[in-house]
């Protein structure tokens, strides 16, 4: 019984670095390759657009924590 129970936990820990491995060459390569796109893209010229010129209202979003509170006169 003690044999088996170490085989099955030696088996685990292959596992999970085997998972471990594969996640960190994957995202490696990812890396890699957005490194290259943008080094590719860097030498290349950007398009610009002309608009006419408009006034009007900006909208403005606050994203935050915590609490607001108004204070009475």
């Amino acid at each position: 019984m003690r044999v088996r129970r170490i085989v099955l936990v030696l088996v685990a820990v292959v596992a999970i670095a085997a998972v471990g491995i594969f996640v960190y060459h994957r995202s490696s390569q990812k890396q890699a390759g957005a490194q290259r796109d943008q080094a590719a893209q860097a030498g290349r010229p950007v398009p610009v657009v002309v608009a006419a010129v408009q006034r009007r209202d900006v909208p403005i979003y606050l994203d935050g924590l915590g609490n607001v509170r108004r204070s009475r006169p």
